[in-house]
């Protein structure tokens, strides 16, 4: 049960269909079910603090998240430079030369 959990949020996770942060907040929010799981299983002696596992896993998906924005952000305006430099050289492609 916990490794069928955790395959659909990594596959949710890893998918390139839609928007990241979307994914991941999936993701996170089907890992939830599976920390239940694990601690019915091995009790509240292992799980007494569970909910420091959840402020860790909030913690790092807001740094991915943000470094996906700023990857992201970064990748548009490559992007977008890149289109204006093939522009300026097929306008001067376009333009016969006056020698």
């Amino acid at each position: 049960m916990i490794s069928l959990i955790l395959a659909t949020a990594y596959t949710v996770f890893k998918s390139e269909k839609g928007n990241a942060i979307f994914n991941i907040i999936i993701a996170y929010i089907l890992v939830i079910p599976s920390m239940f799981v694990v601690r019915l299983n091995f009790g509240r002696y292992l799980f007494r603090s569970l909910w420091i596992i959840y402020i860790i896993l909030i913690i790092f998906g807001c740094f991915y998240g943000i470094t996906l924005l700023l990857v992201q952000k970064k990748h548009k305006e490559e992007v977008e430079q890149l289109n204006k430099l093939l522009k300026t050289k097929e306008d001067k492609e376009k333009t016969p030369d006056e020698n």
